[in-house]
């Protein structure tokens, strides 16, 4: 899908979202298709899901903890290939709900939404109009990174990664072909990045990778379609500079492709 910006301009630097506030948190639903329970949607996995029995309109509602967020995002969904409507909307403290966002999209990829204000409600209810899957959704306060990114850096959607077998005859004409595994892959290199920045904002980020997948849009406000949810296949630790107070830091991000 996309990262949007509510009442929020997005900017040019990356925008990353980890630490999931809804991990663990109680979730129920008003119907749940039997192997595809609410609780999925607050684990970090892609392949446990929740979905509706019935087609209609169904919903799913997470308890929120008390703490505030400024982001939402949801991934590993079949939202754009059954051609759903959802709404996203919050429970204030007043027992009121609000709409957040409602929303068409056209394709199975990571949806992030980004608000200008921040947002403290004590629950979260996505709305779907048909029948259809949701496995993550994440709401937490985005890392914003001071530094944009513009030559060098591969875009993560044109980042594909493909194993496949191809049938060759013994005289070497081509037979055919099929795909084992699809999906994405980009490295990112940020230097400069103060150091006490670096300690205070992105080692938080740093630290919930080593167990756990996050959202990441490389540049937001001229590519909002390029955002995947993945993960590193390693520690991410910074070097120092060797100028003045800065650290300079690098990671891959792998990502399943749903769209």
């Amino acid at each position: 899908m996309a990262i949007i910006g509510s009442s929020y301009t997005l900017p040019d630097a990356p925008i990353i979202l980890a630490n999931n506030i809804l991990i663990g948190q109680p979730a129920t639903a008003t119907s749940a298709a039997g192997g595809f329970p609410a609780s999925a949607v607050t684990n970090p996995l892609t392949y446990e899901r929740w979905a509706p029995a019935t087609g209609g309109s169904s919903a799913v509602t997470i308890d929120l903890p008390f703490r505030s967020f400024n982001t939402i995002a949801i991934a590993a969904h079949t939202l754009g290939t059954n051609g759903v409507t959802f709404t996203i909307a919050g429970l204030n403290s007043g027992g009121g709900w609000v709409d957040l966002i409602t929303q068409t999209p056209t394709t199975d990829e990571p949806f992030v939404l980004c608000f200008g204000f921040i947002k403290i409600f004590t629950k979260l209810r996505i709305t779907i109009n048909k029948q259809a899957e949701i496995g993550v959704v994440y709401a937490g306060l985005r890392l914003n990174m001071p530094l944009s990114i513009y030559g060098g850096h591969t875009p993560d959607t044109l980042g594909r990664t493909v194993e496949y077998k191809t049938a060759e005859s013994v005289t070497g004409n081509f037979l055919g072909r099929t795909v084992v595994r699809s999906g994405y892959e980009a490295r990112y290199e940020f230097k400069y990045l103060g150091a006490a920045w670096y300690r205070q904002n992105f080692d938080q980020f740093a630290r919930d990778a080593i167990t756990n997948p996050f959202f990441i849009a490389w540049y937001p406000s001229k590519y909002p379609l390029e955002v995947v949810y993945g993960w590193t296949d390693r520690t991410i630790v910074p070097n120092n500079s060797g100028l003045k107070d800065y650290l300079d830091v690098n990671f891959t991000v792998k990502a399943v492709k749903h769209g």
